[in-house]
């Protein structure tokens, strides 16, 4: 995806979102997950993914998106902390249906971010898929996902940057009424985003209109 590190292919066989590769930190460690997004097929080691499975990347696993494009995936094994080592935990933000926000600080450097636990089945291959997809998003009006968390049996945790801008619900909420300079931006955002999402043939549903935010 434009903006993400993409790797762009002019061949046949290759569908314009074949495949993403995202990195889960998982007990300490960093793991990568491939998750197949095309009809046409994503293969690992010559065994077929199929089109929106995902599975874990081991080092030399061979990835082929059609006959004569293949990638050899290497790891790094690289050690990473924990969500309770890097993150301290600050206060609650809001608790709704498909999540949970805390605020939580960064030990190393003080920085904020939001924590995003997802309520309803976190650890199925739907919320990881879902997590995978939007990390690969970069859109002004769509939240950035920094990194996702996998220590059992803690709850999954995806980090977010903490807003400067406004939830769009909330935003509406708290304004009451809106004059039609406003509600003529809040629009033109909304659909830049919307047109953004449905370019790469990305469902709409409310885990996505959740993290829409105007300026």
């Amino acid at each position: 995806m434009p903006g993400s590190l993409d790797l762009i292919l002019n061949a046949d066989f290759v569908s314009r979102r074949h495949c993403i590769v995202f990195p889960v930190r998982k007990g300490g460690r960093v793991a990568a997950v491939v998750h197949d997004l095309s009809a046409n097929g994503t293969l690992v080691n010559d065994t077929l993914v199929g089109f929106n499975n995902m599975r874990g990347l081991g080092d030399g696993d061979e990835i082929e998106l059609s006959p004569g494009i293949q990638f050899r995936f290497h790891s790094s094994h690289a050690e990473s902390s924990r969500f309770d080592e890097k993150y301290s935990s600050l206060k609650q933000l809001v608790a709704g249906t498909w999540s949970t926000c805390t605020k939580c600080r960064e030990k190393a450097t003080g920085r904020e971010f939001t924590s995003v636990t997802p309520n309803t089945n976190p650890r199925n291959s739907f919320s990881k898929g879902l997590s995978g997809i939007l990390m690969g998003l970069r859109h002004p009006n769509i939240v950035d996902l920094i990194e996702i968390f996998d220590d059992p049996p803690q709850p999954i945790h995806i980090q977010e940057p903490i807003a400067a801008r406004h939830e769009l619900f909330d935003y509406i909420i708290a304004k009451q009424k809106l004059s039609e300079h406003e509600t003529r931006e809040i629009f033109r955002q909304l659909f830049a985003a919307v047109k953004y999402l449905v370019s790469f043939q990305i469902a709409l549903f409310p885990a996505f209109i959740r993290a829409l935010w105007v300026s």
